[in-house]
């Protein structure tokens, strides 16, 4: 498991509980697991379509200083989160009842 991660760029030290690994049975059809932007830190971040480093940084920051995000909509007040890269992750992210965890 170390390697697989290790190919991926995910330390061994990274807490794994943001992501769900699932191998389908041949022939299953998969969803894409979406990414609780509540809960997920800047690597995390990283692995959505134009979010990169800096990107997942103001994220992380603006969720520290501002608290847990209400919709995913919310993540247009980022600064570097325009309409356009919204469009690009809507489909991957969604928000976490603040009150699971």
């Amino acid at each position: 498991m170390d390697a697989i991660l290790s190919n991926v760029g995910i330390e061994s030290s990274a807490d794994l509980s943001y992501i769900g690994i699932y191998i389908p049975e041949e022939g299953e059809e998969q969803s894409p697991q979406k990414i609780d932007i509540n809960r997920a830190e800047s690597w995390l971040f990283e692995a959505l379509p134009g979010i990169g480093e800096t990107r997942a940084r103001a994220i992380v920051d603006y969720r520290s200083e501002n608290g847990q995000f209400k919709r995913i909509e919310d993540l247009l007040q980022v600064k570097g989160i325009g309409q356009g890269t919204f469009d690009e992750i809507k489909d991957y992210i969604t928000v976490s009842d603040s009150k699971t965890f």
